[in-house]
């Protein structure tokens, strides 16, 4: 069995306000979209300045793609079987990261599969993010 942590992005009402008044466009937008939007490894840009990861778990389990099955809210609240750090525990979606801590790999969730991230700068703002 492997550890991980999981982090889902996530905007304030502030920064949705602000997305639904100045657009995609805002740096707030252009920041969600980059994360969220995606066909290919996002630049993270912005990621940092507006906050926009929270650690959601932590979860043993035997692989990654158990990560992404399991945390899914159909037949019943993963928040029921794992420990929830999040207040809005959503089903874990495209624009997730997990970390994986046994090789200190991380992966963001991509529209098919996950694709390792190699973003020093963001690395250590999710480790930041991590409780004790």
């Amino acid at each position: 069995m492997k550890q991980y942590e999981v982090f889902f992005y996530k905007v304030t009402e502030a920064q949705r306000e602000e997305i639904n008044t100045k657009g995609w466009d805002s740096p707030i937008g252009a920041a969600y979209l980059d994360i969220t939007a995606s066909r290919q490894l996002p630049a993270f840009k912005a990621v940092t300045e507006f906050d926009l990861y929270e650690h959601a778990t932590t979860i043993t389990v035997d692989d990654i793609e158990h990560v992404y099955t399991l945390l899914q809210n159909h037949k019943k609240p993963w928040t029921a079987s794992y420990p929830c750090h999040t207040d809005f525990p959503r089903s874990f979606s495209v624009g997730d990261v997990i970390w994986h801590k046994d090789t200190d790999s991380f992966y963001w969730c991509a529209p098919m599969g996950f694709m390792e991230i190699h973003n020093y700068e963001l690395i250590g703002y999710l480790k930041g993010k991590v409780h004790a």
